[in-house]
């Protein structure tokens, strides 16, 4: 059955797991303390959540052995016990992480007032390279210039207490916030090691913390204090040490949000629900979240009807397009600002959106052009399809058969858009994989809009069979529509996707994937396996399987909640959803993060230029 595609459009924009957080303004946690009836309260709050509109609620039992029932009676009588707020917030983070979800998640509002919220932090930020954590940026209140503080921009840490950082990451902190897949858990929550906030899990025990730093051979034991003070107070710090800055980088002028030359310490000052917090909070790869396309995007996203609750974005992520930030850089500028370019590039100047070149590849002793496109989100500004399919177009008039495309960090985005995308690959039809519609209200009230808003009367009547069919499945006590009948992604935008035509032939692709690539990028990654539309190149992506749906606030402690409130199935007949998409030629991708992972793309050269090779073999071959 069909659902008319002006609908699934805004399904598609709905079901966006992005580098953005959009979340709308919500109360924060309270002052007071919580009573033991208050918490119980909140908790059967989330119970009620997650029995009403959890879509894969059995497919987890299965998959991680526990039983909601008693996991409910568990927690419940664990709420009551808590002493303190704290250890509440702690308790209900515990609670969403057993369901190993990436788009599963609860956010505690920060507050604009004092007295609410600690923030306990060590003064930088960074990101993971292998099982080590590099420090990438120093908080603003940290003046390298003038302390002999010896944690340094470049500094590698490999320990936190005598821990390895994985096994920390894997015994503790993924209790509490976890992407479902091991691997995703180091990337995304290595940051959030060195910043804690109360209103997302334990806070530190002692008053200081012993770092392991690598120094060339040799390991290096640096004891440094831990931080501690009221959110209020940390962000007034931040705000006015990034000012200043700021003042003394661009001789004593304030400088624009958009200027683009201002310092990156400004990147700590981030908004997450109209308050600011320490970017290695929100950020799970450390990357600054650009609120102002946040906020355009929710302009450009907001509609009315029941679908406004499906456009929430969960928290893991938070990740952002550096490029889609950098907005007054030329196409080159924004490639040179995260990737390498290889010698004889040519930059297509048009392809700003998803920025693009044309590069000269030797190949026993001839020039073979390939090109390469920079796809690190599926929620970019504006629409990308017109930009991409003339990028494609020119590259082939160039003589381009092969084509890098680049997802490396992809956040997600649109359902839509990499529907698109994957289309645009090719001059023929391409085979979407199938979803199983979570028996919700809200996506039961989403069809049922489709019913009288459709555009026309034939997909009016595609939108009444599938409610019918679904309320059907939902009068059979199901949670999720059956597997075995799940609904092609195809149908859900009937007569929208069509074959890039324009194309002279297909070309040979390769994807490059890791494991910070989720959700919509998980998808299109399955489709590009799935449909042999190209090769993939890299690591294991996150496998966040399903829309998200956003839902506020618990009675006493102002808890919002997301949840995955469907399954994408891949024609394999197996889920994305916590399993991801395994690369055809598997490669470390963090170990490469350093060197703006040039090798992974040069695995992908590698693999475009094989055939290449094969042909000067067998023409050897015949002219004997």
């Amino acid at each position: 059955m069909n659902l008319n595609s002006k609908l699934m459009k805004h399904i598609g924009q709905g079901l966006m797991m992005s580098a953005l957080s959009l979340m709308w303004a919500c109360d924060p946690v309270p002052r007071r303390e919580l009573s033991p009836e208050e918490k119980q309260a909140d908790m059967m709050w989330l119970y009620s959540k997650f029995g009403a509109n959890y879509a894969p609620l059995e497919y987890k039992q299965s998959l991680f052995g526990f039983d909601y029932t008693e996991l409910k009676s568990k927690y419940l009588e664990a709420a009551a016990e808590t002493a303190n707020n704290q250890e509440f917030y702690n308790l209900t983070h515990q609670f969403v992480a057993e369901f190993k979800d990436a788009h599963t998640s609860m956010t505690l509002t920060a507050s604009g007032r004092p007295g609410r919220e600690k923030v306990v932090y060590l003064g930088f930020t960074g990101r993971r390279e292998g099982d080590n954590f590099v420090v990438t940026e120093l908080a603003p209140t940290i003046n390298q210039a003038e302390t002999s503080y010896p944690i340094t921009v470049g500094t590698i840490i490999s320990k936190i207490d005598g821990v390895p950082l994985t096994q920390y990451i894997k015994e503790v902190s993924s209790k509490y916030r976890t992407t479902g897949r091991d691997d995703s858990d180091l990337t995304a929550l290595m940051p959030r090691l060195f910043t804690r906030l109360s209103t997302r899990g334990p806070l530190p025990e002692g008053q200081d913390v012993t770092l392991t730093v690598v120094d060339g051979e040799s390991e290096v034991d640096v004891i440094v204090p831990w931080i501690s003070k009221d959110l209020f107070t940390y962000q007034n710090d931040i705000t006015a040490a990034a000012k200043a800055a700021q003042e003394a980088n661009v001789g004593g002028a304030e400088g624009s949000q958009d200027d683009d030359s201002a310092p990156t310490s400004s990147s700590y000052i981030l908004s997450d629900k109209n308050d600011k917090v320490p970017f290695a909070l929100i950020g799970f790869d450390g990357s600054p979240v650009n609120f102002d396309m946040g906020q355009a995007l929710r302009k450009k996203l907001s509609f009315t009807g029941r679908l406004s609750s499906m456009q929430i974005v969960h928290d893991v992520a938070t990740w952002t397009s550096k490029v889609a930030s950098l907005k007054k850089a030329t196409a080159q500028e924004k490639l040179e600002a995260v990737r390498t370019l290889p010698e004889g590039a040519v930059v297509l100047n048009e392809a700003t959106i998803y920025p693009a070149y044309i590069f000269p590849v030797e190949i026993d002793e001839k020039i073979i052009m390939m090109g390469y496109m920079l796809v690190d989100t599926f929620s970019p500004e504006g629409n990308p399809m017109d930009e991409v399919k003339a990028t494609l177009q020119k590259m082939q008039k160039f003589g381009v058969q092969d084509l890098v495309i680049d997802t490396i960090n992809n956040g997600g985005g649109s359902l839509v858009l990499l529907m698109e995308l994957a289309q645009a690959l090719r001059n023929d039809v391409v085979e979407m994989p199938k979803i199983q519609i979570g028996l919700n209200e809200g996506w039961i009230d989403s069809l049922e809009d489709g019913v009288y808003a459709a555009p026309s009367d034939a997909e009016k009547e595609l939108n009444r069979r599938l409610l019918s069919e679904l309320l059907a499945y939902k009068a059979q006590g199901l949670r999720i529509s059956p597997k075995e009948s799940a609904y092609s992604l195809n149908t859900l935008v009937p007569y929208y996707l069509k074959p890039h035509t324009e194309l002279k032939k297909n070309f040979n692709v390769t994807v490059l994937v890791n494991e910070m690539c989720a959700s919509a990028c998980d998808i299109f990654a399955g489709i590009v396996q799935d449909t042999k539309i190209g090769t993939l190149v890299g690591a294991n992506t996150m496998g966040a399987g399903g829309n998200v749906v956003s839902y506020s606030q618990s009675p006493n402690a102002n808890i919002d909640v997301r949840q995955t409130e469907s399954l994408l199935v891949r024609s394999s007949g197996g889920y994305i959803e916590n399993v991801g998409v395994k690369p055809d030629v598997e490669m470390s991708v963090s170990e490469d993060a350093g060197a703006n992972y040039d090798s992974v793309r040069l695995k992908a050269v590698e693999i475009l230029s094989e055939k290449y090779k094969t042909q000067t073999a067998n023409s050897s071959v015949s002219m004997q």
